[in-house]
């Protein structure tokens, strides 16, 4: 257990810090890896409560389509560095 009770508004950058160790102790193996990240902060905890849709405090307000497209818009970004991670890491070439 990292924390409790869980802060949603940090998780996304819990795991990009959790994603970037994960590859630079990779890149040092050369052992194969395979890394799952799970994008949970898009789910709302009960679909009648659209308003308890959460993104990081730096997304929150972004978009016009409230908080789920603030959530959507941090998973975007999100994706985005962990494709540019590996070659960072040098664990494969740059794209």
């Amino acid at each position: 257990m990292v924390e409790q009770p869980l802060d949603l508004t940090t998780l996304a950058l819990k795991y990009q810090n959790f994603t970037d160790n994960f590859l630079k102790e990779s890149a040092s193996s050369e052992d194969p890896f395979f890394l799952y990240m799970p994008f949970s902060h898009v789910h709302t905890t009960a679909a009648n409560q659209p308003e308890k849709q959460y993104a990081g405090c730096a997304w929150q307000n972004t978009t016009t389509r409230g908080p789920f497209g603030d959530a959507l818009a941090e998973v975007d970004w999100q994706v985005g560095e962990m494709v540019r991670r590996p070659a960072r890491a040098r664990v494969i070439p740059a794209l």
